[in-house]
């Protein structure tokens, strides 16, 4: 809390001072000031969708450019001033964004990369060409900047360095307010699953569409804008505003900022412009030097210079509270002994991840003839079978019996050719996304560790609430404007930790927990989104006995708390130890099904697990 209300403190103080600049400072000092601020608006934006989401996209001097000539034409053609040629930049950077991101955010990896490069190249393209719109190679001279229209009274109000210093101030603070609204909230718990692990981000009900989307089109309105101001700032606008070259310098500047850091993009986005005015007068030695200069840099501070800040803050409060605890006066053990912690209240346990799940063996899950196939290969042939609340279901089967493949059938992960899924009262559509079949209560965790493993562990947790949050779009636009409050969410998580058996500081970076511990995170984040049906992939793989013993008795106490689960293990011990009834598969079909006592002499599964010999010597 003292470290939050000291970087506040400094940031209003930063901000006080820059808003003084122009009284002290000259014109020459105003433009390069001016210069940094526009790419703190373009850096900010492809920070989102870099840092955030987990996306590099090339284009973003795309939306720059597209900005820088709606503006140019809106005022050199028509004479309007910057009340309209601003917001509608903005407007028509939005909607390209919106065109691009639906054809691009479904891309992953090279393909989203090259894509975006793509649709810069085509705009530097028609900016070359349609010469009688866009003036061709000569550019678009004559870009006035009046307040309304030039025809009006106070037409030359931003004629000078300092209007212009004030605007791009005004609008980098309003940039990082709605960005900081962002990254602060839910909204960047689930950008910050979508970059960690999509398949994870989805199990639990995390759009991963509509936040890349909302990352994309945020990104290329504040591109939109900088394009605008910087048309009006220097009167032109040309294809060279399209240049590569300037993509490059923006992604420079985030790396070396901070990827993924508010503040980032602002400390990179100021070094780098100082940097290459201080080299203006080396001439030919200028790019080489800087050049240089970056790649030292980099080695140095591979996380970025705001990372580097950040954590030389951190280390200082702590040495300084360290000091104050040792200050402080020792207890004396003679007194009364400190109250032991409260148990977790019965409505943090219930807001924390019980489901509601009704009369306990009310028909939860029902999978009829369900079938895949892979090019000629059957994964899942015609399974069937059902699953009750408040039971403990097991898939079991001899590796390559199409377990996990018949989770992600039902979980929307793959989709199926063939058979119907019912899940609480209603059908489940054939092309339903995971997110969809997650919003509807179906929560899974998978075979392979998953975890966030760039945020703290109550941070994860936390991240797991996201189906509860009701985010709408009307909600997310209220997030960003005027922000969301705790609601608990912190408590919540804390409990969902305790619940689970999870013993650890919450501030504890998730890549520091052991395997087991790991293992217990995921099952703490599923339950954080208030499973009705909690589907568990191989929960204990690669685990200890003693790890797997806790897990099966966290099962244990989640079935009889009214949990419903669907259960994937090899663990035999844990499965018959467990279920209330298993599912056997084999080659993709189901051969047995029953209560372990009946599956442990079923002859077609002893068949299929130690051969058709045993089989014959046990009957």
């Amino acid at each position: 809390m003292r470290t939050s209300k000291f970087m506040l403190t400094a940031i209003v103080a930063i901000a006080a001072i820059a808003a003084a600049a122009p009284f002290v400072l000259p014109n020459y000092h105003l433009h390069v000031l001016t210069t940094a601020g526009l790419f703190i608006l373009l850096t900010s934006g492809l920070n989102l969708i870099h840092g955030y989401i987990g996306r590099l996209s090339l284009g973003h001097t795309a939306f720059y450019g597209l900005g820088g000539y709606t503006a140019g034409m809106l005022s050199a053609k028509l004479g309007l001033g910057l009340l309209i040629t601003l917001p509608m930049a903005a407007l028509v950077t939005v909607v390209a964004g919106l065109a691009l991101g639906h054809i691009t955010l479904r891309f992953r990896g090279a393909q989203f990369v090259l894509v975006t490069l793509a649709f810069g190249a085509i705009l530097h393209l028609f900016a070359n060409n349609l010469v009688e719109v866009t003036g061709g190679p000569m550019g678009l001279p004559g870009v006035a900047s009046p307040l309304i229209h030039q025809n009006l009274p106070g037409a030359h109000l931003f004629g000078s360095r300092a209007s212009f210093y004030w605007l791009v101030l005004g609008l980098d603070l309003l940039a990082l307010y709605f960005i900081w609204r962002i990254v602060g909230s839910p909204l960047g718990d689930a950008m910050i699953a979508v970059r960690e692990d999509e398949n994870l981000a989805q199990a639990v009900g995390i759009n991963e569409y509509r936040y890349a989307m909302l990352a994309f089109v945020f990104g290329a309105a504040l591109a939109g804008l900088a394009g605008a101001i910087y048309a009006h700032y220097v009167s032109f606008v040309s294809p060279e505003i399209f240049h590569f070259n300037i993509m490059i310098m923006i992604l420079v500047m985030v790396i070396l900022g901070s990827v993924g850091t508010m503040i980032g993009p602002v400390i990179g986005s100021v070094l780098v412009v100082l940097l290459l005015e201080v080299l203006r007068l080396q001439d030919a030695w200028r790019e080489p030097l800087f050049g240089l200069i970056l790649v030292f840099a980099t080695l140095l501070f591979p996380q970025g210079l705001a990372l580097l800040v950040r954590n030389g803050f951190q280390r200082l409060f702590h040495r300084q509270t360290g000091r104050q605890a040792d200050g402080a006066d020792a207890p004396d053990d003679s007194g009364p002994t400190a109250p032991r912690p409260s148990p977790v209240p019965a409505e943090a346990r219930a807001a924390s991840g019980r489901a509601d799940t009704g009369d306990t063996g009310d028909l939860l899950l029902s999978v009829q003839d369900l079938t895949v196939r892979f090019g000629g290969l059957v994964a899942v042939d015609h399974v069937s079978f059902e699953v009750r609340r408040g039971q403990i279901v097991s898939l079991i089967g001899p590796n390559g019996a199409g377990k996990t493949t018949t989770l992600n059938l039902v979980t929307g992960f793959i989709p199926r050719h063939a058979g119907t899924i019912r899940f609480n009262g209603a059908d489940l559509p054939r092309r339903l996304m995971p997110h969809e079949v997650a919003e509807q209560g179906m929560i899974r965790t998978f075979q392979t560790t998953r975890g966030l493993q760039s945020i703290a562990v109550g941070k994860a947790v936390e991240t797991g609430l996201h189906r509860t949050l009701g985010l709408n779009w009307p909600n997310i636009f209220k997030a960003i404007t005027v922000g969301m409050p705790e609601g608990g969410r912190t408590a919540r998580a804390e409990a969902l930790l305790k619940r689970v058996g999870l013993e650890r500081d919450p501030q504890e970076l998730t890549s520091n927990l052991s395997y087991g511990e790991q293992r217990l995170l995921e099952v703490a984040v599923a339950l954080a989104a208030n499973p009705t049906l909690l589907v568990l992939d191989e929960p204990v793989a690669g685990m200890n006995p003693e790890e797997t013993a806790r897990m099966m008795k966290l099962i244990r106490n989640l079935r009889d708390t009214g949990v419903t689960v669907l259960l994937v293990e090899h663990d035999m011990k844990l499965v018959m130890g467990l279920s209330d009834h298993i599912v056997v598969l084999d080659h993709g079909k189901r051969i047995a099904r029953g209560c372990p006592a009946e599956i442990q002499t079923h002859s077609a599964v002893i068949e299929a697990y130690l051969g058709r010999g045993a089989a014959h010597a046990t009957a």
